[in-house]
């Protein structure tokens, strides 16, 4: 009896172990899907918005914003920002963060799009707070 529980106890350990790992490798797999460049541009009104999002395979990224609109003025206007950034994902959440600055988006990749959604925002509310749209290139 004594050597059926030792038996079945070592068998549980092993299970254990064969599940933890295979968790670990899904969560990699996750993240190879977002490696890569990915561009959003969207018109309004007279502006025109341009975001290229740069996913490294090291869990580090860039996020450029192009912003291009002519007022009333009549003159063309131009804004160009770039900031760096790591990134995990956690299970449908994308987190970004660059010293101490977190964003968390809600994050739905399907085929060469994906969808990202504000912290505040959800797909049933049509991700109206940070909501972007890309497309792989």
């Amino acid at each position: 009896m004594r050597m059926l529980r030792l038996i079945g106890m070592t068998l549980l350990t092993v299970m254990l172990a064969v599940n933890f790992m295979a968790c670990s490798d899904d969560d990699k797999d996750e993240e190879s899907f977002i490696i890569g460049t990915w561009v959003s541009e969207n018109t309004v009104g007279n502006g025109r918005y341009t975001y290229t999002v740069i996913f490294n395979s090291d869990g580090s990224g860039t996020w450029t914003e192009l912003e291009e609109w002519i007022p009333i003025s009549g003159t063309e206007q131009t804004y160009t920002d770039t900031y760096s950034f790591h990134y995990t994902i956690s299970g449908s959440n994308l987190i970004l963060w660059n010293e101490g600055d977190y964003d968390t988006y809600a994050i739905t990749i399907s085929g060469t799009y994906m969808t990202l959604c504000g912290e505040d925002a959800t797909p049933d509310d049509n991700c109206l707070d940070g909501f972007y749209k890309f497309f792989k290139r």
